[in-house]
């Protein structure tokens, strides 16, 4: 790939993708724009030495003309100033750029809920991010290997956490054949630089990423009239399987790994890990089936309502999934008096003006009730963080009084 004069490109330290800088920026640490992994850029490369003129030969023919004053900060200073600050302005947008990639603009306080297990009692705090250690990286890509190679679920077991008392968990789960064959390249996974704080615990965060792609066949479809395409017209059958962009869509997927060291190993996480695989959190809230509960690693935060006058006996919460955090959400009023409502006073703000938004990571028991119209509820939150990684039931403690 060629790179445009007065630029240069070297490569981040983390996930090996190459940086394009200006060709003059001074070494500067900051956020990779591909994987966020803090990496600093090379010295610049030193200004080619300026060779001096060759000297003229003088002649006898001296000019009489009158020879015009010189101007002190003529054109050449002029462009010189220019020219830096030409340069600083492409440096203050490579900074500008790198950091909106990772940190969106101030909204909702949500900085501790990515990578989302820190933070003392779940809430969500900003601290420094470390590089990606390499051996750590290679370990927990070895476990993701092990786990999507083994075949019984005995064999998976022993790369997961209390992975004995599990066996029975992974031999349902993957009785069905769907979850059995959809299994994903450990290679494909990169490490997510962790919060100081979990790096510390032992843990290590590991991310899917495929983008949505289009199968072949969409080249070839027929154009729908702009009628259609407008959906002013609705489409004839024929149409609607041979024209329709969305039907040669394959959806974007992401997964999430998250590993605790024990006993000096890392060990897999498997609940987070299918949560997110499989978005069976999306597929609990979206179809409503009266009497089902799960257990889901998820953020919260509190919601505006929406309905015109505000009940002050009820709080609407928004509940987050793990590794879908821009899709896989659902609202679910709480109780005030309720256990639950109790334990999420802390992170109430509506209607208490000068208090920060803040979120917490929380894992949560959710059902739906056994009503015609079946609503979805939270019955307990068993901790703030994700069970297992850092997430302990006692720390519920810290808030309960």
């Amino acid at each position: 790939m060629s790179v445009d004069p007065g630029q240069k490109q070297f490569q981040c330290g983390s996930c090996q993708g190459m940086i394009t800088i200006p060709a003059n920026l001074p070494p500067t640490t900051a956020p990779c724009p591909m994987c966020g992994a803090s990496t600093t850029s090379p010295e610049p490369e030193p200004a080619p030495r300026s060779v001096p003129a060759r000297a003229v030969e003088v002649t006898d023919q001296v000019s009489t003309a009158p020879v015009a004053p010189e101007k002190k900060g003529g054109t050449g200073l002029l462009w010189g100033v220019a020219g830096l600050g030409f340069v600083g302005l492409i440096a203050g947008g490579f900074f500008l750029m790198t950091k909106f990639r990772v940190d969106p603009v101030q909204g909702p306080d949500t900085s501790g809920l990515n990578p989302p297990t820190g933070g003392e009692g779940g809430v969500a705090q900003t601290r420094p991010q470390k590089v990606v250690n390499l051996s750590d990286l290679e370990e927990a890509k070895g476990v993701l290997r092990g786990f999507f190679a083994a075949k019984t679920a005995e064999e998976k077991s022993k790369y997961i956490i209390d992975g004995a008392s599990r066996i029975g968990d992974l031999r349902s789960f993957y009785s069905s054949e769907y979850y059995a064959k959809n299994t994903l390249e450990a290679d494909n996974f990169n490490a997510f630089p962790m919060d100081a704080r979990d790096e510390e615990r032992g843990i290590f965060l590991m991310d899917y990423h495929r983008p949505k792609q289009f199968e072949l066949a969409e080249f070839f479809r027929p154009i729908a009239t702009l009628e259609l395409q407008m959906e002013v017209e609705k489409p004839s059958l024929n149409i609607w399987t041979g024209a329709l962009v969305a039907n040669f869509e394959m959806e974007g997927q992401r997964a999430r790994a998250f590993f605790k060291k024990i006993n000096g190993a890392y060990k897999l996480d498997w609940d987070s890990l299918v949560q997110t695989q499989f978005r069976l959190f999306r597929e609990f809230g979206d179809y409503p089936n009266p009497g089902a509960s799960g257990v889901f690693r998820v953020f919260m935060i509190e919601d505006v309502t929406t309905t015109i006058q505000k009940d002050p006996d009820v709080r609407v919460y928004r509940v987050i999934d793990a590794g879908h955090i821009e899709d896989d959400q659902v609202t679910v009023a709480v109780e005030n008096s309720s256990a639950v409502g109790h334990l999420l006073t802390p992170f109430n703000w509506t209607d208490q003006p000068g208090k920060k938004v803040e979120g917490t990571t929380a894992t949560v028991r959710m059902s739906w009730t056994n009503e015609p119209e079946p609503k979805l509820v939270i019955d307990e939150i068993i901790c703030w963080e994700f069970l297992n990684i850092g997430g302990d039931p006692s720390n519920l403690n810290r808030y309960s009084q």
